[in-house]
């Protein structure tokens, strides 16, 4: 579904801009379409823009995509500054100018501060992903640890033995998830020991565990 919205997306974008550049051709004077200015703010306008909203529409529909990525108010922007891109464009080519270079000037800035944009969201979503993707994993870090302290409640006999366990299992529930690569080590060790704790009660339900706890 997400592949044949890209490829419609993709397809409406050069349908648009088949039809302005239509529309150009059959309005503007022909004194003013053979000017160098007319023809190097056309490419800015239509294929440079074309492919800046392509490559744009790829990026944030992409299966990769963070959801961030896909928030309407980015997505909007994006095709908000394309569209901008266009109007100043035809306006530049409806128009006699004496000289290229404020045109060209003009254009250029707007591709570049398009360019900057695109690269701000790319790394910006870049972080946010990283981010996202070491809170899942310090996330499935503390679920994995309070389900293997819940199997071992299972395994003990000992009333005691099994609320110290619960008791364990709820500060490791409420505690904090957020962690550093400094702790890697000392969070292994955790593991190791609730690995060792299960295993003593899963040979013996009566043995006590209460120094690991």
């Amino acid at each position: 579904m997400k592949n044949k919205l890209t490829v419609i997306t993709i397809i409406s974008l050069i349908l648009v801009f088949i039809a302005l550049n239509t529309v150009i051709y059959l309005t503007v004077p022909k004194e003013i379409l053979e000017t160098d200015t007319f023809k190097i703010v056309w490419v800015f306008t239509f294929p440079i823009n074309l492919l800046m909203a392509v490559i744009s529409t790829l990026y944030t529909t992409g299966k990769k995509a963070s959801s961030l990525v896909r928030m309407p108010p980015i997505m909007y922007l994006t095709y908000s500054f394309s569209i901008l891109y266009l109007i100043v464009g035809m306006k530049m080519m409806t128009f006699y100018y004496t000289s290229y270079k404020i045109p060209l000037a003009i254009e250029i800035v707007i591709t570049i501060v398009y360019v900057i944009l695109f690269l701000y969201f790319s790394f910006g979503i870049g972080y946010v992903e990283s981010t996202q993707k070491r809170d899942r994993q310090k996330l499935s870090y503390i679920s994995l640890l309070k389900a293997d302290i819940d199997m071992c409640a299972l395994y003990a006999y000992s009333d005691q033995t099994k609320k110290q366990l619960e008791k364990l299992s709820e500060k490791i529930r409420f505690s904090d998830p957020m962690s550093s690569d400094s702790l890697a080590g000392c969070e292994e060790e955790i593991r190791q020991t609730v690995f060792v704790m299960m295993s003593a009660l899963k040979a013996d339900g009566n043995a006590d565990v209460s120094n690991d706890i």
